[in-house]
């Protein structure tokens, strides 16, 4: 009786210490639903744990099948490590590596063989966009970019991500979260929205 306890003890503990969050977008193309993509949020501690999976199909310029994972640890309010890799048609086509120690961080691409140190501390990153509105914040660092992005309120809780090559991602909130993410790509705008 007293290991049964002491076990029931231990799984509330361990319990407690995990809450998770997980939201669905369905990923369109004009009208026509062409993926979907998951983001999970998990508390582990003093951890913050974000994962987000998405798969796609579309066609540009030939068939592509689009896999994108990204993964994201936040302790307290520094990032410690985030991971990106985008997959097309089953060959890598990015894999980026956040790695920082509070003060600083390395960013790694390994598909392009390239490292760069940023000299100040990351508080957040873009996965955590699909959690939670910004209010407040004006940059947030891309962990597939390697770099700081201009964050802009533009009313409605609606924000404007400025991407490094000029275009712009539009990400919309009500009281319930994130809902849709307008992306301004090369051959389309894409729209993921709130299942």
């Amino acid at each position: 009786m007293r290991h049964l306890i002491i076990l029931i003890g231990l799984m509330t503990l361990s319990c407690s210490c995990l809450t998770a969050q997980q939201l669905s977008f369905s990923i369109l193309k004009g009208d026509k639903r062409i993926g979907v993509q998951r983001v999970t949020q998990s508390q582990s501690g003093t951890e913050t744990h974000y994962k987000l999976k998405g798969d796609a199909s579309f066609w540009a310029m030939g068939k592509k099948n689009l896999s994108f994972i990204s993964t994201c640890i936040i302790e307290g309010n520094a990032v410690k490590h985030a991971e990106v890799k985008e997959i097309v048609n089953d060959k890598i086509r990015s894999h980026t590596i956040l790695e920082c120690d509070g003060n600083s961080a390395t960013f790694i691409s390994e598909c392009d063989k390239e490292t760069s140190e940023i000299d100040r501390s990351i508080a957040t990153t873009t996965i955590t966009l699909l959690m939670q509105e910004p209010v407040g914040i004006d940059e947030i660092f891309s962990e597939r970019h390697g770099a700081f992005l201009r964050l802009e309120s533009i009313g409605n809780g609606e924000y404007a991500l400025h991407m490094p090559n000029g275009r712009t991602n539009i990400y919309s909130y009500n009281e319930e979260g994130c809902q849709s993410v307008t992306v301004d790509h090369w051959f389309a705008n894409i729209e993921f929205v709130r299942n």
